[in-house]
């Protein structure tokens, strides 16, 4: 990880790496810290340009700096791009109560997906839950809102980047739950149309687990 003086990160390299591969890596950090000192230059040259304030946040974040970011999104509160990146910044830090605010900014601004962000937010929240679930899964709420986000993308979006991964996770959550006949079923509606052949590889032998549980389970249950 390469850190800047201002404790942003500008890249997040982790392991070892021999001096032949090493160098590479670190000419590039050095190369994006130099971009990004002139950009933020820039910005404060041109404090009113408002592509500036955009691109100077989304930079921010992508440097883990959310609080140098937020005062700047003041003057953007109704960006698409901005709102979704700091949505799914909180969510990779797992704060769900700021990740859900900004990303409800979203789904009220963008109805049609348009911008493909809200498919996405949608399938990242689903995830975040079901990954609470697995330590809960006996947690009703919980549940439904993973299995809700999951679905908001299969039944409003089916034609976004999103539509693969939302199955492939729904169908986990189902089997987290042992509901093994709905996981069947999603599964495969995912290997008969799907494309993405490392998620079918998954899904494939996720269908077999909830094949194999579903003839485990004792027929009263």
């Amino acid at each position: 990880m390469f850190i800047s003086p201002d404790g942003g990160v500008i890249t997040n390299q982790g392991g070892y790496l021999p001096p032949d591969k090493f160098a590479p890596v670190m000419e590039t950090a050095l190369k994006k810290e130099v971009e990004f000192k002139a950009k933020l230059a820039e910005y404060k040259e041109n404090p009113e340009d408002l592509k500036l304030n955009r691109e100077i946040a989304i930079l921010f974040i992508d440097r883990q700096q959310i609080d140098k970011a937020l005062p700047i999104s003041a003057k953007l509160p109704d960006d698409l791009e901005l709102n979704s990146q700091f949505a799914l910044a909180y969510l990779k830090i797992q704060q769900f109560d700021k990740a859900l605010s900004f990303s409800e900014k979203v789904f009220a601004k963008d109805t049609k997906n348009e911008s493909g962000n809200v498919s996405k937010l949608h399938t990242q929240i689903g995830l975040a839950y079901a990954m609470q679930l697995q330590r809960k899964p006996s947690d009703e709420d919980l549940a439904e809102k993973t299995v809700m986000h999951f679905q908001k993308v299969i039944e409003n979006y089916p034609k976004s980047n999103e539509i693969e991964s939302a199955q492939y996770y729904l169908g986990v959550t189902y089997h987290i739950l042992k509901q093994f006949d709905k996981a069947i079923v999603v599964f495969e509606k995912l290997l008969n149309h799907g494309k993405n052949e490392n998620l079918l590889r998954q899904a494939e032998m996720m269908l077999k687990r909830a094949q194999d549980s579903l003839e485990a389970t004792p027929k009263d249950q």
